[in-house]
């Protein structure tokens, strides 16, 4: 089957298949879904800046000075950053990598890292110093978000552990050793006023139907943290 996908022999061929085949040959399989055409791009660049004015406002609420679709080219590096942040009076920066939908886990935990490694660098091409730099991977909080976060969650824990409330206190007083978090947060329009309140919150595997509703204490045993819920 590979030699037929290597030919573009794909009819009939199920896209996991063509994802295995990919990542095989060290590739990556994408997939771009068309509807109404150009509607469905419209709807999520909507989803994406209206995440990003609710980032945005978060932190100059905090005093950061920000900077929306940071470019940079730094030796074979090359990419942008959704927001970027610098608080002048700590010397801090946050990047932050912003997604209207649950992307692909290791492509994203790669950039996210990726552009963490490279923040002083970009802060310096700006002028910023930096003491330290903080990473936030800020998702939209939906109930889908949730789920998909949930089924990879020892993965997200690993790569972002920094739980929501210490993230979040960090952007408000950025001291201290600097966080890698995910943040479940309410787009722009519902900041305010539909936002999920409360600290830290709890997911779990499903493997107690007898208890589908009980909230798990921190530290308990067979079930998997994951970070937010609200910014």
């Amino acid at each position: 089957m590979l030699n037929g996908i290597e030919r573009g022999q794909i009819d009939g061929v199920a896209f996991g298949t063509l994802v295995a085949a990919a990542r095989a040959l060290g590739a990556r399989a994408d997939a771009n879904l068309s509807w109404n055409g150009e509607a469905l791009d419209r709807l999520l660049d909507e989803a994406h800046v209206e995440l990003v004015d609710a980032v945005v406002a978060r932190l100059q609420r905090s005093g950061w000075d920000v900077a929306v679709e940071v470019s940079f080219s730094i030796g074979r590096e090359r990419g942008s950053v959704d927001v970027l942040g610098w608080h002048p009076s700590t010397g801090s920066i946050a990047t932050c990598e912003v997604k209207s939908v649950v992307p692909d886990a290791q492509a994203t935990i790669v950039s996210v890292d990726r552009k963490g490694r490279l923040a002083p660098l970009i802060a310096k091409e700006r002028g910023w110093t930096c003491a330290r730099a903080g990473r936030f991977l800020f998702v939209a909080d939906t109930r889908t978000a949730r789920r998909r976060i949930e089924a990879h969650a020892a993965t997200w824990n690993a790569a972002f552990p920094t739980p929501r409330v210490a993230a979040i206190a960090w952007l408000e007083n950025p001291a201290g050793t600097a966080p890698s978090a995910l943040v479940l947060m309410a787009p722009a329009h519902r900041v305010g006023r539909t936002e999920p309140k409360g600290g830290r919150q709890r997911v779990r595997l499903r493997r107690d139907a007898g208890r589908e509703n009980g909230h798990e204490a921190a530290g308990a045993k067979g079930r998997t943290a994951v970070h937010g819920a609200g910014g």
